[in-house]
Parts: C-alpha cells; structure tokens; sequence
C-alpha cells in the first residue's frame, strides 16, 4: 500500500467511487488540478484519492458610505473585471470569496445577480495556512 501521483488511467476508477459514494459536487477536471495523489492498495487498486485546486480567494474592502450604491456598484464592477483578468492572466479557473455572515445573504446575492458567482449552498468549509 503506498500514495503515488494520480494518472489519466485512474479516472475510471475514480469516478467509479465518485458515483458509489453518491456524491452530488463535481466531479475534479483532473487538468485543473495543481496537486493530485491516490492512495493504492497492494494490488495498485486506488482506494482514496485528494487532489487540490489553485483558487484565487478574493478580498474586497469598500467605504459603504462613499457616493450612491449605484456608483459603488459601478466601482465594484471595474475592480471586479480588472482582478478577474489578472487572475486568469495567472491561470486561476476559479475564485473563491468569504463574505462575512452578516453580509452574505444581501451582498452575496449582488455578487450572484451581477456577476455570476455561485454559492455554496450551505456546504461549510475549513482553512488552514499550508506549512
């Protein structure tokens, strides 16, 4: 039994315990990955597999008491739109914004209604800094 780097032929198998566990979240684009290990029995059966995925996690600081909210969503729009295509620019096929929950259902739903994001439907999340 050993952890070796993931390969195009462990696909089937990977997606065959994605649809026996049940899982409803999307299945990982295995080139999108920046990291990707399976865990093999003796047999070299892939048992277990983590993979991890280069997201830019975004951060917004606005003065709620500047101008109108039409001219404050004007500004968010531009600096939306100017950080979107650095961090494509970069590689980055996702983004990833922690909304303070206080804030989250109102300004979530801004940033659902004028610029597409998802939420994340009440899945939780944890963090940790990478030692």
């Amino acid at each position: 039994m050993k952890v070796r780097r993931a390969v195009e032929s462990d696909v089937a198998r990977l997606k065959e315990i994605y649809e026996l566990r049940g899982f409803e979240w999307e299945f990982p684009k295995m080139e999108e990955l920046i990291a990707a290990y399976v865990f093999v029995d003796d047999a070299d059966r892939v048992v277990m597999f983590a993979g991890a995925v280069a997201m830019a996690c975004t951060t917004l600081l606005a003065d709620s008491s500047w101008s109108t909210p039409r001219w404050r969503l004007q500004a968010l729009a531009e600096l939306h739109d100017a950080v979107e295509r650095e961090v494509k620019a970069k590689g980055f096929t996702r983004g990833l914004a922690f909304i303070q929950p206080d804030l989250a259902k109102q300004f979530g739903s801004r940033l659902s209604r004028a610029f597409g994001w998802i939420s994340g439907n009440g899945w939780a999340h944890w963090h940790r800094k990478v030692k």
